[in-house]
Parts: C-alpha cells; sequence; structure tokens
C-alpha cells in the first residue's frame, strides 16, 4: 500500500494537503493551510525536507516558509521575505541552500541566504536582468541550476540568463544563451548537459547542448512543436506551453522521456482536456513526440512526478472544474492511467510530493 501526501499551491489564500491513497486509488483534501495571498508556486527545501517555500504571486511580491509536519499538513508562516518586484511565479531552493524567486512582471528577482536549517530568510541578494529583444520587457520566469550556476528562462527577452557566483557565493550575471525571436522560453530541464526548453509564446520545445560559460549561443539540436496535430487547427484554439520534466530513468522506467505540458488558453476547447506530450531524448539530444496524453485538464500550469519510482504524475488545471487528478505511468512511461480524482478545490498550479 503507497499512501503520500501532497502539498498544491494556487491563486488561493492557502495551501491544501492531500492524502493519496494509490491502492484505493483516492486523493482525499485533509487540510487548507492559511498562507499569504496567491501561493502559486512551491517548492522544498533540499538541505531540510520539513521546510517548504511559497511565493506570494502579487503586486508586492514576497517568499514565505513553512514546517512541514508528519501529516502532511503546515505550520503557519514561519519567515517571509519580499522579493523586491511584481509577480514571482516561481521559486527553486538549492542543494547549496539559497532560494531564488524571480518576478515574473517586475524583470527582476532575489537569491537569499537561509538560516536556522533553511526555515529562516537571511541575506537577499536582488537581481535586475536587462531588456533585450524586440518584446522590450524582460520576464523572468523560473531558476533552475546546473553545477554551480543558476539559470534563468526570460520569456519577455527570448533568452536563458547565466548567474554565476564570485568568491564570496554571491550572483550575478554572468553570460547568456539566446532563444528564438518571439518563442517565450518559460521553463527548462536539464539532462547530461542538454538544455530542454519549453516555450511559451510558440508552443515549442528545444533542446540543444549548454555552452561554455562566455559563448552566448548554441545551436538548436531539435525545435518541435508540441501541439497535438489534431488540435492544432482547433477554431478559438490558443496553445501556450508551460511545464517540461524530465524524471530521472529508473529501474521501472529505463528510457529517458520528457514530458511537456500544453495549455490551450483560447475559446475552442477539446472535450478531452490539454495534452502531455510525451518526447523520447535521444542521447545526441534528439527530441521526438512519441505520445499526446489528454488529461481531461484545462490549462495545466505545473505538475510533479512522486511516489515509487516517480510512477505517479500529480496535476491540476487553472480553469475549469477538473481539480486535481493523478496519474500512473505505465507501460515504458510513455503512457498514463488517471488513479485519483479529487473536485474539492478546482484549480491549483504547483505541487510538492511529502
Amino acid at each position: 500500500m503507497v499512501k503520500l501526501n501532497i502539498l498544491a499551491g494556487g491563486d488561493i489564500a492557502f495551501i491544501a494537503s492531500y492524502l493519496f491513497d494509490s491502492v484505493g486509488q483516492t486523493l482525499t483534501l485533509i487540510q487548507q493551510n492559511p498562507s499569504g495571498q496567491n501561493p502559486s508556486w512551491i517548492e522544498r527545501s533540499v538541505v531540510n525536507p520539513s521546510v517548504l517555500y511559497a511565493v506570494n504571486e502579487v503586486e508586492a511580491g514576497a517568499v514565505q516558509s513553512f514546517t512541514i509536519f508528519d501529516n502532511g499538513t503546515l505550520s503557519g508562516a514561519i519567515s517571509s521575505i519580499s522579493t523586491g518586484g511584481n509577480g514571482p511565479a516561481h521559486v527553486f531552493a538549492s542543494p547549496d541552500g539559497e532560494v531564488s524567486a524571480m518576478n515574473f512582471g517586475g524583470g527582476n528577482g532575489v537569491i537569499v541566504t537561509m538560516q536556522n536549517n533553511g526555515s529562516i530568510f537571511g541575506t537577499s541578494t536582488p537581481i535586475t536582468f536587462p531588456v533585450v529583444g524586440s518584446s522590450g520587457v524582460s520576464h523572468p520566469h523560473e531558476t533552475i541550476q546546473v553545477d554551480n550556476e543558476l539559470l534563468v528562462p526570460d520569456l519577455g527577452g527570448d533568452t536563458i540568463w547565466r548567474l554565476v557566483p564570485d568568491q564570496s557565493g554571491t550572483f550575478s550575471i554572468g553570460g547568456e544563451i539566446t532563444q528564438p525571436t518571439g518563442s517565450g522560453p518559460r521553463h527548462a530541464a536539464v539532462f547530461d548537459n542538454f538544455l530542454v526548453t519549453v516555450h511559451e509564446l510558440s508552443s515549442t520545445i528545444t533542446s540543444q547542448l549548454i555552452p561554455p560559460l562566455g559563448q552566448n549561443s548554441s545551436d538548436l539540436i531539435s525545435n518541435l512543436s508540441i501541439v497535438p496535430v489534431d488540435q492544432a487547427a482547433l477554431p478559438g484554439a490558443s496553445f501556450a506551453a508551460a511545464e517540461v520534466l524530465i524524471p530521472p530513468p529508473n529501474q521501472v522506467f529505463n528510457s529517458t522521456l520528457v514530458y511537456a505540458s500544453n495549455r490551450n488558453t483560447g475559446t475552442g476547447i477539446d472535450t478531452r482536456g490539454d495534452s502531455i506530450a510525451v518526447l523520447s531524448l535521444a542521447s545526441d539530444g534528439t527530441l521526438q513526440i512519441v505520445n499526446q496524453f489528454f488529461t481531461g485538464l484545462q490549462q495545466v500550469r505545473g505538475m510533479q512526478f512522486g511516489g515509487p519510482d516517480n510512477r505517479f504524475l500529480v496535476a491540476s488545471g487553472v480553469v475549469g472544474n477538473g481539480g486535481v487528478m493523478v496519474f500512473e505511468r505505465v507501460g515504458q512511461g510513455d503512457q498514463f492511467v488517471q488513479v485519483a480524482n479529487n473536485t474539492d478545490i478546482p484549480n491549483l498550479t504547483s505541487f510538492v510530493w511529502v
């Protein structure tokens, strides 16, 4: 029997706690934990797994910390710090102990050192991104870590910024990796030095090698649309790619697969819901779509793998009444079946398995 807790954030004033029972195939809402407004992205501390971080995606953006209890519920906010800008849409907790949050609406962000075993926010280093490209705005969306660098996709700037630490550990912009003009890089993942990026404005996914620091471009190995062929011409549809995940291969699912969520933000709605594109990632970095899994959800913004062998995927839509769904990977990991659903809260945006 597998019973696991799931925490979920969204455009609400609380963080939801769920209990997932894989044998009974149930997903039960057990608590609504009060938080600041719009905890749209949540992340677990790497150095102290009993600590959770959550952004407040509002005009005066902030990040909060919480204690995760053994039953999957949360304490009240332990600590809070300003992100120095508008609309932080993502928070990242590094293995080195820093926490970073980038302001999608402000073109800036912060990297924060942590105290008290990761629960108390300490010194904050502000980062402001230049305006590059033709859009005239900077929209930093996410932070991921590669070795000692932090990479920040900038949806407005069509680039991925490279933040590097100096000898004191203070981060600053050390370069960039330019992306296709007008593509709108949103989220990225790295596997074997291949950078895989989903682009919101073009609804594409690309792969490329991470270039040496100081070299600001790298040829694209793959550049594919992730919109299902039979939805591309759907009247009134408008697609905006959202999330990309590359779970590490394991003994059960031993292929390197990439999962990218489509969001149909238009008026022409497919009754099957929006899809998650499943792609193979070859040893040379080539991507190939192997399946389009229709979720029954509308506009999946965030999703997360969890459970033994990363067997389960939890997701929700930001519109509609689909609630939270848990799917199980089957076959080679390129297929899914729905195993649980809870509609108590119709729309959520990010998840953490605990």
